[in-house]
């Protein structure tokens, strides 16, 4: 249970960075509507752009290479066990807290991760609508 837990929380980071990359390119494209002001940039124009620049600042960071314990190595355990004089149930036990103390650990920074990732989606949306409101205007 311990070990598909954690290679469950490596394939939401898998799937946290590859949505925070869509997002990156979205508001990448949304960006381009700068140039529809042709270089006048009034007050709806300069917050688009701070809104992209959070994105980016916020997709960036969930990109980054983060502390996550995403695999097992059953060669380490079994050092550990020969090293320690260990019984196989001893060494079992000390693999099943290791794990839930890895998968309690990473929770916490998926968490942050998928809060960055929040606030990219959100400063996106931001970004549309004040470029939609520039270009109504």
């Amino acid at each position: 249970m311990g070990r598909s837990a954690i290679r469950d929380q490596a394939e939401q980071l898998t799937d946290l960075r590859s949505r925070a990359g869509t997002l990156l390119a979205a508001a990448s494209i949304a960006g381009t509507f700068a140039g529809a002001t042709h270089g006048s940039i009034d007050t709806m124009a300069a917050l688009a752009l701070i809104a992209y620049l959070c994105n980016l600042a916020a997709c960036i960071y969930v990109l980054l290479p983060h502390e996550l314990s995403i695999e097992v190595r059953g060669t380490v355990l079994l050092g550990a066990r020969k090293e320690t004089g260990a019984s196989d149930a001893e060494a079992f036990e000390a693999v099943v807290q290791w794990l839930e103390q890895v998968r309690a650990g990473n929770s916490g920074s998926l968490r942050r991760l998928k809060n960055w990732y929040t606030a990219a989606a959100a400063a996106l949306g931001a970004e549309v609508v004040l470029w939609i409101l520039t270009l109504a205007t």
